[in-house]
């Protein structure tokens, strides 16, 4: 853990489980997006590292994916699975599943895809919040909300549960009931997820 983060930070740490997001169907790449490679390291394992500030996290899968080989070989004693209890609702189910069996309060969520995320900007984010006090701290860049590189309490589980039974799978929706706080990044690069080959390849260039 960095040492020059503040006491403050580091007590916030422990309150944070890592979940990282990976059920998405890859539809647009038209290949699990979580095994594509970038800088010698797949996607998945990125995420990964750049969760692993936290001491405990998560993978959430859909129910196809929870034997896949590249999973099983990043899992350990912090790093566990979550299979997701809904199917083809998005991101919403990976919350609904995971936030429950969170050790922590609060979770650090990010999708998969997100090949520049890293440690130190999600250290750049913690440093901007004070307490955790809200239902959900929302990262915004200058493309909007970013809800999949964002942090959520338990808190916001009956907003969740209510979307779900209302067939209502927007995580901006659901957070339309909830205490929010928006925390403006100072760039989005790190945070620019790729859905199509030619953003890979974009991507894969430099």
């Amino acid at each position: 853990m960095a040492s020059y983060f503040f006491i403050g930070v580091i007590t916030m740490i422990d309150n944070i489980s890592g979940v990282v997001l990976t059920g998405g169907k890859s539809s647009r790449m038209g290949v699990d997006k979580m095994a594509l490679q970038h800088n010698n390291t797949t996607f998945l394992e990125n995420a990964v590292d750049a969760l692993s500030i936290f001491s405990n996290i998560y993978i959430s899968v859909s129910k196809v994916q929870q034997n896949n080989v590249l999973i099983q070989k990043v899992l350990n004693n912090n790093i566990k699975l979550a299979v997701d209890k809904y199917d083809d609702i998005g991101p919403l189910g990976g919350l609904a599943t995971t936030l429950p069996i969170l050790p922590t309060e609060y979770a650090f969520v990010c999708a998969c895809d997100m090949p520049n995320l890293n440690r130190h900007f999600i250290e750049q984010i913690l440093g901007d919040i004070d307490t955790l006090i809200y239902d959900a701290y929302i990262a915004v860049s200058d493309r909007g909300k970013e809800p999949l590189c964002s942090i959520y309490s338990k808190k916001c589980l009956p907003s969740i549960n209510q979307s779900i039974d209302e067939q209502q799978y927007s995580i901006n929706s659901m957070l339309a009931r909830c205490k929010v706080k928006l925390i403006n990044l100072s760039d989005s690069k790190h945070i620019e997820n790729v859905n199509t080959p030619s953003e890979y390849q974009k991507i894969s260039r430099g």
